[in-house]
């Protein structure tokens, strides 16, 4: 892995749409300074590899390394190549996420990603561009966040990572728990999502998780809440029924418990940067 940039960032972010009227031609023999994350939301890519060439389709990630060679072009049989892409240096803690399966030196790919897991990835591709290219005085640090969430998402589809290797019906139970957070979620409702008993899911969550499934719903809301609290003008109230909580005096009580500050806190010092 090369060494770690000392300002962690994202340089540059977009989308593009490439066709043969269009094409997208990338040779860098030298690669780039920073790391270079793309994903393909329709059509393909063919990556010019020093073994091989290697098509990258719809929900696919690659990623290049600082330094890394880079060649590929939109395919020119397979109809338009949209993508999203972000050029950053990481926080030192990403980069145990971002050992991929490496098809090349420097070159990590996750090929073909599960349909939940691809809705993530893509929104929080849509959310880090717009907030990286639009008027908040806070979008550095919130699209870094977003990028995060990315990572973080990526990082369960990874064959390399240790969450590959929990059972796959807590994968099912967290997966279902960050895409129905908002709902009025029971234990009952999260095991049947999962296919395992109450009883087994009470115990085997926390067993591989360290927390209980409710705690973990719990961390979930709290977590949006605070990004919410950071890139938004959205009222208290607002943003606790967006996480789930009826009662802004409730969520209020159950942030503070979690953040040790109020909501209305948080969000000054989000503020004040």
């Amino acid at each position: 892995m090369p060494q770690l940039a000392s300002s962690p960032r994202i340089i540059i972010a977009g989308k593009a749409r490439h066709d043969q009227k269009s094409p997208n031609r990338i040779r860098r023999p030298q690669g780039l300074p920073h790391w270079l994350l793309e994903y393909t939301t329709a059509g393909e890519a063919c990556m010019h590899l020093s073994g091989q060439d290697v098509t990258v389709g719809k929900h696919s990630l690659f990623l290049y390394e600082p330094g890394a060679p880079q060649s590929y072009e939109n395919h020119a049989n397979s109809g338009a190549w949209t993508h999203y892409w972000v050029c950053f240096q990481p926080r030192s803690e990403w980069i145990d996420w971002m050992r991929w399966p490496r098809e090349d030196t420097g070159f990590g790919l996750l090929p073909a990603l599960d349909p939940t897991i691809a809705n993530h990835v893509k929104s929080c591709f849509i959310d880090l561009v717009k907030v990286f290219l639009g008027p908040l005085p806070q979008r550095q640090a919130l699209a870094m966040s977003l990028l995060e969430q990315l990572l973080l998402w990526s990082d369960s589809a990874n064959p390399n990572t240790a969450a590959q290797r929990l059972d796959s019906r807590v994968r099912r139970a967290m997966a279902y728990i960050c895409e129905h957070y908002r709902e009025p979620l029971t234990l009952d409702a999260i095991a049947a999502a999962s296919g395992i008993s109450i009883s087994r899911l009470a115990h085997l969550f926390p067993q591989e998780i360290g927390v209980t499934p409710m705690r973990y719903l719990e961390q979930h809301r709290i977590e949006v809440a605070r990004q919410r609290l950071a890139g938004t003008t959205d009222s208290i109230t607002t943003i606790a029924e967006h996480v789930g909580y009826g009662s802004a005096s409730y969520f209020s009580k159950v942030f503070r418990a979690n953040e040790g500050c109020t909501p209305r806190e948080c969000r000054t010092r989000a503020n004040q940067g």
